[in-house]
């Protein structure tokens, strides 16, 4: 079966099934690819072990030192960062030390990038490989005893 997916208007998308059209807007493509990345997900015991795995560095994260959270922000990669500060929205202890630790004009810049960037949900992809990035930085500042818990 041959299958194209093009954008055909504003916020409308055309997929084609072997001739057979269908038209979604955004919303709509959202809800089938969740339904359709729900079908082909690994199994629900390895989805929640990795969602576990990134709940306790977040919660790791909240209990850093302020000098390790300053550390953090001027290593890891700005985008990162602008995903964690996403991630962090149902984590309010985590979201508050990290903008403590920034000059006003930089958590301007940070709430306007995600203003702009998430206007709708970040993708599952995205999420995962920013986290698995700042683990790495923040595995790295504490071999360097950067960050202290």
């Amino acid at each position: 079966m041959k299958i194209t997916v093009r954008e055909d208007g504003e916020g409308v998308y055309l997929i084609l099934f072997d001739g057979t059209e269908v038209r979604l807007d955004a919303r709509d493509l959202k809800e089938l690819l969740v339904q359709v990345t729900q079908v082909l997900a690994p199994s629900s015991a390895v989805a929640q072990k990795a969602d576990a795995h990134r709940r306790d560095f977040m919660v790791r994260l909240s209990g850093a030192d302020d000098v390790g959270i300053q550390a953090l922000i001027q290593t890891a990669d700005h985008e990162d960062l602008v995903v964690l500060l996403k991630v962090a929205e149902n984590n309010g202890e985590l979201r508050q030390k990290l903008f403590h630790n920034m000059s006003d004009t930089n958590r301007k810049i940070f709430l306007e990038d995600l203003e702009y960037k998430f206007q709708n949900d970040a993708a599952d992809s995205l999420v995962h490989a920013a986290l698995d990035r700042l683990e790495r930085v923040v595995e790295d500042l504490e071999a360097d005893g950067r960050v202290i818990y």
